[in-house]
């Protein structure tokens, strides 16, 4: 069944104000939530795709993502957008970056044939031991404070 005109883009409105809740929950912590997710889906056998390139790659509004198929959605990209659509001066390209280097580096480091523990276990030591990335603390009063 093809969505057509007015319903089709009362859908996209609707998907656009959920994500924008999304995003203003995330707040501050973007970046962190970002490189966690993504890092932890980004398993060996990913790593062994190398013509891995989803649409979701390519695309540069969040209109165009949410056109995607959820199987071409690039899970970085997309929240990278996302959060671009809350703060028109964010930097997409410099997150995504830092995200790519970043599981170059795991990639060095995991095996195909490492469990997914031992996955976790150095996941967990590059993000919180070398690279000192925290947990959030919603008790806290600072948090989502800019």
């Amino acid at each position: 069944m093809k969505i057509r005109g007015g319903k089709k883009r009362e859908l996209v409105m609707k998907k656009k104000c959920k994500a924008k809740a999304v995003v203003e929950v995330l707040g501050g912590l973007l970046l962190g939530v970002v490189l966690l997710t993504t890092i932890l889906a980004y398993t060996p056998v990913l790593a062994q795709l190398r013509d891995y390139d989803p649409q979701g790659l390519k695309v540069t509004t969040l209109e165009e993502v949410l056109a995607l198929p959820d199987e071409e959605i690039d899970l970085a990209t997309a929240i990278m957008i996302l959060y671009k659509e809350w703060d028109v001066t964010f930097d997409v390209a410099g997150p995504l970056e830092e995200i790519d280097r970043m599981a170059l580096e795991l990639e060095l480091r995991i095996s195909p044939e490492d469990n997914p523990e031992r996955v976790v276990s150095l996941i967990n030591q590059y993000l919180f031991e070398e690279n000192t990335y925290s947990g959030a603390d919603p008790s806290d009063p600072g948090f989502m404070k800019d």
